[in-house]
């Protein structure tokens, strides 16, 4: 288990954990125990199990606080901070701006690659898709709650869940195809940060106020909260 911490990169489990990189870490993202990405600092780190590797100004990788790291459907591996994304463009550890067109996201601008291999992004103007050099977005005229994207999920079924902040949790059935909850359903607020995955019968939604419980009773999906402290 990796995790980042304002204190650095901790790596173990309870009663177990080792310091991989002693500066603040701001998010990691492990491809294998030899692939480690995370972000040191305002630059961009590699752990490879026996030494972390850096990457800034030097390398192409502008000072920011990296929030998110993706590998879509070709294998290029993506970097995003809240309004810059880069891609690994050489073998040699060169990286290249690829943000054009792509929003700024609030919240750090989470990546995902959705079923097909597509690289998308969380952004305040809506869930940004990669299609190849251009940004294409899906926004409230498409079905989205709203155009503010806190990040995204992909459950064991393959579905496509959209955190929003102010349109509470959607489910993307495929183009223009969107289920939605807000408080009206009885999420505890519509500021949704993050989406786990219990059981294809059962998540946990994150949310600014605490967490709610969505179940599927049946064949409709019901809303409650968890039994002790909301936060």
């Amino acid at each position: 288990v990796y995790v980042a911490t304002p204190a650095g990169l901790m790596a173990g489990g309870p009663g177990h954990w080792r310091r991989i990189w002693p500066g603040a870490s701001l998010a990691v993202k492990v491809f294998s125990e030899d692939e480690v990405w995370f972000g040191c600092g305002r630059e961009i780190c590699r752990w490879d199990g026996q030494a972390v590797r850096r990457y800034g100004a030097a390398q192409g990788v502008p000072a920011d606080e990296w929030s998110s790291f993706a590998r879509d459907q070709r294998g290029r591996l993506y970097g995003r901070a809240a309004g810059t994304l880069v891609e690994l463009a050489t073998e040699q550890g060169r990286w290249a701006r690829r943000d054009r067109g792509l929003g700024r996201a609030t919240e750090g601008g989470t990546l995902f690659v959705d079923p097909a291999g597509r690289l998308m992004a969380a952004t305040d103007d809506g869930l940004a898709m990669l299609a190849g050099k251009e940004w294409r977005y899906i926004r409230r005229r498409n079905g989205l709650p709203t155009n503010v994207v806190s990040s995204m999920y992909e459950d064991r079924e393959g579905n496509v869940w959209v955190a929003t902040n102010g349109g509470g949790l959607a489910r993307w059935q495929g183009y223009g195809e969107w289920e939605a909850w807000t408080e009206a359903e009885g999420l505890v607020s519509e500021m949704v940060w993050s989406i786990l995955e219990e059981s294809s019968a059962r998540y946990w939604i994150g949310t600014v106020d605490g967490i709610s419980i969505l179940e599927l009773a049946g064949n409709e999906w019901k809303i409650r909260q968890p039994k002790g402290p909301a936060h």
